[in-house]
């Protein structure tokens, strides 16, 4: 998937407005660093995955919430991900009905050339019916929902499902 060059510069201005606000949010998340536990990036894709806002989930990589949240460097990280590897990630997962949470990784240039990483998890809207959750309604909105999860990631399945709204 290929993003226009004004896209970009459009996120870029996103993440840097994200970071000045010095919290996370509904829809955003920092990471010091990449990640080193599979089983902790998996939970943070389904819970940003899953958020009630209309915004695409963005995990932002290299900002320090406990430093200010100064940027680091991160362009040697070892565990450094690009999205074909994220994407292998999550086909290995099981996900009821097969629907996967849709990711890219962008780089993301910031001040005075420093750079740091975003996962951006497209958020799609489904149109959901489950008449014994929601029997006067319809919900529009694709939830990621995960059972028996474990936390080792030797068996994990995760089931697309409306949430109570």
């Amino acid at each position: 998937m290929r993003e226009s060059n004004e896209h970009i510069t459009t996120k870029n201005r996103n993440i840097i407005q994200l970071i000045n606000l010095h919290q996370e949010g509904e829809y955003w998340d920092f990471k010091k660093e990449w990640y080193t536990n599979k089983a902790d990036l998996l939970h943070d894709f389904l819970c940003l995955a899953n958020n009630l806002s209309s915004h695409d989930g963005l995990i932002i990589i290299g900002v320090d919430e406990e430093n200010d949240y100064s940027i680091c460097d991160i362009r040697n990280d070892s565990n450094r991900r690009k999205t074909q590897d994220i994407v292998s990630f999550l086909r290995e997962k099981k996900f009821a009905g097969g629907i996967r949470p849709t990711v890219f990784v962008l780089p993301i240039s910031l001040f005075e050339g420093d750079k740091c990483y975003c996962m951006c998890l497209v958020r799609r809207q489904q149109t959901c019916q489950n008449k014994k959750r929601h029997p006067q309604r319809e919900l529009e909105l694709g939830i990621y929902e995960k059972v028996n999860f474990d936390r080792s990631l030797q068996a994990g399945t995760y089931r697309k499902d409306c949430t109570k709204g």
